[in-house]
């Protein structure tokens, strides 16, 4: 066994593979340590501050409560984690890494990449740039953060497990193509882009960043912006939202399949694709009108509505409300489009249509007391 705590100038041998132990407690090591063919044992990164200026072979690698290490060079070997320690890789890890329940950070720079699989429970991952080859956390045994923190495109390889996928930079652009188990949160104004089943909730946390979830999929859990309204959703068609969408700067919903939002909904914007099919069943609230286009573009709402409505120009553009439910805002659209379906007793607390700009028809489908309290203007009414 051989100690540092003022670092090494120099490199570090070994006469056979897996033989020797070195403890690093500070300083900066000049050289190499090991070799392929004759790694040490174990490299031990005590309490201190310590520099690793070129690459080190060793068949375990073990971080400790207050090591605060940068590693210039690949490490070759196996990292386990035995307290709260720091370890930055700036060329990467060939090899798996275990954060055994505890509190320590990994963060991976630009050129850093881990050839490996990364296990938790605990632990947090900061990436800075290109950065796993295998698998993150487990279903069993998470780890607590993944934080994407550097520029560009980056999708991830295979199904991760993580109490908390960060969006750390505007200019990140995530897609998950698996299923995701954890919550998406936001500290920069970037992207992330689920295209598979997710089992979480969305946290724009007052940043302006975009979360798409791919068409037909399941959102099970759901999406706010904690501290101030902001955010960009984009449903692809035939989506699910099974919890509540609250304080979000704009809702796109696209054409594809039906889509369900199953909780309450409240956004500044909703915008509705040509030929979106969405059934909503929580009371839907929009600053601003909500905005139809293109053509056969259906909204039912069967928790009534907080907000105004504008149809577009297509007559089959249909807006249903659901037995027993009210619309407080008004109804409108262009040119003599939009169709307003009563599919039973209901209230709109505004104005249906203009003089100038009277809706394509108003249908009274279902039974029950209608209550109109504005005016009405539409081409035809269907009874």
């Amino acid at each position: 066994t051989v100690e540092a705590d003022e670092g090494i100038a120099g490199s570090v041998t070994t006469s056979a593979n897996n033989q020797g132990t070195l403890k690093i407690g500070g300083g900066t090591v000049t050289g190499t340590v090991g070799t392929l063919t004759n790694a040490l044992k174990l490299v031990d990164f005590v309490a201190g501050n310590s520099v690793l200026t070129s690459g080190v072979f060793a068949t375990d690698f073990k971080v400790e409560a207050g090591a605060d290490v940068t590693a210039n060079g690949l490490l070759t070997g196996k990292v386990g984690y035995a307290g709260a320690g720091t370890l930055v890789v700036n060329k990467g890890i060939t090899g798996n890494i275990d954060f055994a329940n505890q509190d320590g950070i990994l963060n991976i720079g630009t050129s850093g990449v881990v050839t490996g699989n990364i296990t938790g429970p605990s632990g947090t991952i900061n990436f800075a740039g290109v950065p796993v080859t295998g698998t993150v956390g487990t279903n069993v045994n998470p780890v607590s953060l993944v934080s994407f923190n550097g520029t560009g495109a980056f999708e991830i390889p295979a199904q991760w497990f993580s109490q908390t996928f960060n969006v750390g930079n505007s200019g990140a652009d995530i897609t998950d193509v698996n299923a995701l188990n954890g919550n998406v949160s936001y500290s920069a104004a970037g992207k992330f882009t689920a295209n598979g089943a997710m089992t979480g909730n969305v946290d724009f946390k007052n940043k302006a960043g975009t979360f798409s979830l791919g068409a037909g999929k399941i959102l099970t859990g759901g999406i706010t912006s904690t501290g101030g309204v902001n955010g960009t959703v984009n449903l692809g068609g035939g989506d699910t939202v099974t919890g509540n969408i609250g304080n979000i700067g704009t809702l796109n919903l696209a054409a594809g399949g039906a889509t369900a939002l199953q909780g309450t909904t409240t956004a500044t914007s909703v915008n509705l694709a040509g030929g979106a099919q969405v059934t909503t069943t929580g009371l839907l609230s929009s600053s601003n009108p909500v905005a139809f286009s293109g053509s056969v573009t259906q909204l039912t709402l069967n928790g009534g509505a907080s907000g105004s409505f504008s149809l577009g120009t297509d007559i089959n553009n249909i807006l249903t409300l659901g037995a027993g439910q009210t619309i407080t805002g008004s109804v409108t659209s262009t040119g003599g489009g939009g169709t307003l379906n009563f599919a039973g007793a209901g209230e709109v607390t505004g104005g249906i249509g203009s003089v100038t700009n009277k809706l394509g028809q108003v249908k009274f489908s279902g039974a029950g007391a209608i209550e109109l309290d504005g005016s009405l203007f539409a081409n035809t009414l269907v009874i």
